[in-house]
């Protein structure tokens, strides 16, 4: 089984890969197995969430993803931060079906961190955890490519992921509602700083239903 937790990658070679790639994608091919395996894993994922819209399909591709990773190759958060894996994911296992998704693009292949595609995606369920991919997917349903942007965008060093996912979690009921989405995100960010949510009456849930009510109470 590939370990993709040793997996290097530098950005001279990502540039160098992503000039090189094809306008038909027919022919490519992986010449490791482990990395063939891979390949075919997330072509497979690919396939049963065709047809679906933009969104829909970044959801489902990525919870999918997410379980795969967690359950079959044991990916740690220093991989999961690391560019230089997702770098090696897009570009040489599965450069067909980012191209397919977004295009020849830059940014979402390599050279702009918060916008590389499967990067942002796992981070966007990682942070949305519910537990299992169904209550995940659930409660991800109503939100846009918007909502990925500004949950992503704005974790820091140090960020709880217990309260990231009960704000998803509670937010679940509003989406679409980007405005209050981002109202929340932006009180939490300036609260983090002073409260622990943990101590809160309530604990993780209490902390976030009061930022719920703060903001309704505007």
């Amino acid at each position: 089984m590939l370990d993709i937790n040793t997996v290097t990658y530098t950005r001279e070679a990502a540039e160098k890969s992503f000039e090189n790639l094809p306008n038909d994608f027919s022919t490519f091919s992986v010449s490791t197995p482990d990395g063939k395996l891979l390949r075919e894993q997330l072509l497979e994922i690919d396939s049963q969430n065709q047809g679906k819209s933009s969104y829909d399909y970044d959801v489902s591709f990525a919870v999918d993803m997410y379980s795969l990773f967690k359950d079959e190759y044991s990916i740690n958060n220093l991989t999961a931060v690391s560019e230089d894996f997702w770098r090696w994911l897009q570009l040489e296992i599965i450069p067909d079906i980012v191209f397919n998704r977004h295009g020849k693009k830059e940014k979402q292949f390599y050279s702009e961190r918060r916008r590389i595609w499967l990067r942002q995606m796992w981070w966007y369920i990682h942070l949305s955890w519910q537990g299992d991919s169904e209550t995940t997917s659930i409660v991800l349903k109503n939100n846009t490519t918007d909502t990925v942007m500004s949950l992503v965008d704005r974790i820091g060093v140090g960020y709880d992921v217990n309260v990231y996912r009960e704000i998803m979690k509670q937010y679940a009921p509003f989406g679409p509602e980007r405005d209050i989405f981002r109202r929340v995100m932006v009180l939490h960010v300036a609260q983090g700083e002073l409260i622990a949510p943990e101590l809160v009456e309530g604990g993780v849930q209490g902390y976030v239903s009061r930022l719920f009510g703060e903001i309704n109470a505007e």
